[in-house]
């Protein structure tokens, strides 16, 4: 690579920071203008308002615990989702059967508002835990739908070779359904790492566990404290984002290559040619 074009990627780098600052400062403009003109801080308060509130929040020793729980919920329910999914999409791809009887829970868990899952959980399980089960009914479906899509994607060919030249299952599974499900796994990961966060903070609004930012909003709520209820926002957002951004680096390193050069690719042209 040469300068040049080190300087032109440099460039181009330096331009979309710049880009987006510029974007980020807009709206933070806008922000202020509209708190200036309401004039009440318990209906919108100012940048500096929710800056000294968010001050505040980093202070205290329990705002560190509320973080690392709700965080804690958000990991292990991604975890489970796609645990179970992953392993009830493959019972689905080997056993039609299994398709059909999961079809109908599948698409009514998908449909059904997050809420009216929240509201009955809280029914059935401690307040700790309604978040984590909460966030997995609403995430399941999607790493569930996704990993079938892969799988029922995985090439007939490729198949064909790993049993004519007699592939082990490991070897099966590692050079052919892996590849073929990475793409639908990562895009189900991004997917999920957003709705993670909206799914457990909704539940911890409505089931206010001991540790949680979902208690804090809601206490910011009752005590009227618009600007701490603000920093409690602004510090969830950022912290979904962050997920985001490492689960989508994180995929992008599991991305598997093609199969050229392989034996597997080797092997699906002499299948090929010979027919």
């Amino acid at each position: 690579m040469n300068y040049t074009t080190k300087n032109k990627k440099l460039n181009s780098r330096n331009y979309k920071i710049a880009k987006s600052v510029a974007v980020v400062a807009f709206w933070i403009a806008i922000w202020q203008l509209l708190a200036i003109v309401v004039g009440n801080s318990l209906l919108l308060p100012t940048l500096s308002e929710t800056v000294m509130a968010l001050g505040t929040l980093v202070k205290k020793q329990s705002f560190y615990m509320d973080v690392c729980w709700t965080l804690f919920r958000c990991i292990l329910s991604i975890v489970l989702s796609f645990g179970v999914g992953i392993c009830l999409a493959w019972a689905a791809y080997k056993k039609e059967l299994f398709k059909n009887l999961l079809t109908l829970p599948v698409s009514f868990f998908k449909a059904v508002p997050v809420m009216a899952i929240v509201i009955y959980v809280i029914l059935l399980v401690e307040s700790d835990w309604v978040a984590v089960v909460a966030c997995f009914l609403m995430c399941f479906p999607i790493a569930y739908t996704n990993i079938l899509s892969g799988l029922a994607e995985t090439s007939k060919e490729l198949l064909e070779v790993a049993n004519v030249y007699k592939f082990s299952k490991v070897d099966t599974v590692k050079l052919i359904y892996i590849p073929s499900v990475m793409p639908h796994f990562n895009a189900a990961m991004r997917i999920v790492a957003g709705l993670s966060w909206k799914a457990v903070v909704a539940a911890e609004v409505l089931s206010v566990p001991e540790f949680s930012l979902g208690q804090g909003m809601i206490s910011a709520k009752y005590y009227l404290e618009t600007p701490t209820l603000f920093a409690y926002i602004i510090v969830i957002v950022a912290m979904s984002l962050v997920m985001e951004k490492v689960i989508a680096l994180a995929t992008s390193k599991l991305t598997i290559k093609n199969y050229e050069g392989s034996r597997v690719n080797r092997g699906e042209r002499q299948v090929t040619n010979g027919r």
